[in-house]
C-alpha cells in the first residue's frame, strides 16, 4: 500500500475528528464566555449550527464513504452535543438546535451530491 493510499484513506477520519473536536470546544465555552452579537445575535448563533453540521455531514460522507451513515453520524452528533451543552454553564440543550444541525446535514449531503454529479456530467 503506497503513501498515497494511506492519505485517501487516514486524511477524512482525520479531518472528521478535528471538526468533531472543534464543535466539542465551541460547545463547551459557558454561555458567559460567548459573544453577543446584539440583535442578530439567535439568527447567527443558529446559522453557526448548520454551517457546522453541514460540513460534518460532507466529512462524514467522505470519511464514511455512505451519505446513510453520514447522516445518522450527523444526527447522533447533534444530539450527544446537545446533551453535553446540559453539563456547561448557562448553556442548554434543546431540541430545536438538533433539528437545525440535521437540517445542516441534510443540506450539506445535498450539495455534496450536487457537486459529484456536476463533476460527473460536465457539459
Amino acid at each position: 500500500m503506497g503513501w498515497d493510499t494511506v492519505v485517501r484513506r487516514v486524511w477524512p477520519w482525520l479531518l472528521l475528528w478535528g471538526w468533531m473536536g472543534l464543535i466539542f470546544y465551541f460547545s463547551h465555552q459557558p454561555a458567559a464566555a460567548l459573544p453577543d452579537f446584539g440583535a442578530v445575535d439567535l439568527p447567527v448563533k443558529k446559522s453557526a449550527h448548520f454551517l457546522a453540521y453541514l460540513l460534518l455531514a460532507i466529512f462524514a460522507r467522505r470519511a464514511l464513504g455512505h451519505s446513510g451513515w453520514a447522516l445518522v453520524w450527523t444526527a447522533v452528533y447533534a444530539v450527544t452535543d446537545e446533551i453535553h451543552q446540559t453539563f456547561i454553564p448557562g448553556r442548554q440543550g434543546r431540541v430545536v438546535d438538533v433539528l437545525i444541525d440535521c437540517a445542516g446535514g441534510v443540506t450539506g449531503l445535498l450539495a455534496y451530491h450536487a457537486i459529484c454529479l456536476r463533476r460527473r456530467f460536465r457539459v
